[in-house]
């Protein structure tokens, strides 16, 4: 029975699922069969489907059932990087595990994860007053104990130190979602080493996974929408997929200068910590 010996813990909007559908080509990588099952933050919702295997140990660890005996054997559920127990919990049952994280600037990972819930229409607010509704969201969280959210998750600098707690400086392996952008294969190299694989394999890197798209004619989505489970069951998988992702064009806003020193506003100490912590310039990281 094949169980983790990496997790990919985030950040969220970093790369991650380009990232983890470029080392599932390594013949010596093993994925599991879901990306995010987040058995180890069981605060943070998830659906029916990947629910179901998070229930124990083993129906989790059934998801890695097609990795057979390969030598690198993960997932990368991205709650886990902010989780306040997914560090201990990992530890507690894989203590070699090795821990990858993918970095990016923290006011551009925000406003990214503001751009996607416009475009899923889950806010329609403007910035400043969604970041106000996601720190009272988040304060209710913590005072419960389970702290998660958009704005939590870019504290990298206070993830990091959970993190170092219990793992070793050698088991942890921090990548930067910048130069993953320019130089993909330098990056995946130096992640290929520190799993301890062939890292001279040629890995393909013309797709972009899990890139925020938006309603291409957003009169007709409206009109669909109401149908759309009914369509799913009428047509064919793949038919239903290539029309959909044909309704789907990329979105992307961009933030004005107010909204970026905003941003930063919120993460200035956390960038000078984690510049501290890594030995890396964020400088850039700080400008407006």
């Amino acid at each position: 029975m094949s169980t983790p010996n990496f997790f990919l813990v985030g950040a969220p909007k970093a790369g991650t699922t380009s990232l983890f559908h470029y080392m599932e080509q390594h013949p010596e990588i093993g994925v599991s069969a879901i990306k995010e099952p987040c058995y180890f933050a069981p605060e943070v919702p998830v659906n029916p489907h990947t629910d179901a295997h998070r229930q124990t140990w083993e129906t989790y660890i059934r998801l890695f059932d097609a990795a057979g005996d390969r030598r690198a054997i993960g997932e990368g559920s991205v709650a886990y990087l902010a989780s306040l127990g997914a560090a201990r919990a990992i530890h507690a049952r894989v203590p070699h595990a090795k821990i990858l994280m993918m970095l990016r600037d923290p006011a551009d990972r925000l406003f990214a994860h503001y751009s996607a819930a416009r475009a899923s229409s889950v806010t329609q607010a403007p910035f400043a007053d969604w970041i106000t509704e996601q720190q009272r969201v988040e304060a209710a969280r913590d005072r419960a104990g389970t702290v998660w959210g958009p704005i939590w998750a870019g504290r990298y600098a206070t993830h990091l130190i959970r993190f170092r707690d219990v793992f070793s400086d050698a088991q942890i392996h921090v990548a930067f979602f910048d130069e993953f952008i320019t130089h993909p294969q330098d990056v995946l190299r130096a992640i290929f080493l520190f799993l301890g694989v062939d890292a001279d394999v040629t890995v393909d890197f013309s797709e972009r996974r899990n890139v925020t798209t938006a309603a291409r004619w957003p009169a007709l989505a409206a009109l669909r929408q109401p149908m759309g489970s009914a369509l799913r069951q009428m047509l064919p998988s793949g038919v239903f997929e290539r029309a959909r992702a044909m309704s789907r064009k990329p979105h992307r806003l961009e933030p004005s200068p107010r909204d970026r020193d905003m941003a930063i506003a919120l993460y200035r100490d956390e960038i000078t910590a984690l510049a501290s912590a890594t030995g890396r310039d964020l400088s850039a990281w700080l400008e407006p």
